[in-house]
């Protein structure tokens, strides 16, 4: 699906996946999410918590990369 999408877009299936991932964190963040936790119900102190230390495990993963 990334390659595919990539050759659609003119970019690479990695770029693509760097994109999606950063979407995904962008999305976890609770000030950007708000709404649509709600509508999932997904809007709990736990949940919070929870996509707080993904969006930390993320940038992470990021630096040892470096």
């Amino acid at each position: 699906m990334l390659k595919e999408l990539g050759q659609e877009l003119g970019l690479s299936s990695e770029r693509v996946r760097q994109l999606q991932q950063e979407a995904l964190a962008w999305l976890r963040h609770p000030a950007h999410s708000w709404r649509l936790r709600q509508l999932l119900g997904k809007n709990t102190v736990a949940d919070y918590r929870c996509a707080l230390a993904q969006n930390a495990a993320l940038r992470r993963s990021r630096r040892k990369k470096r």
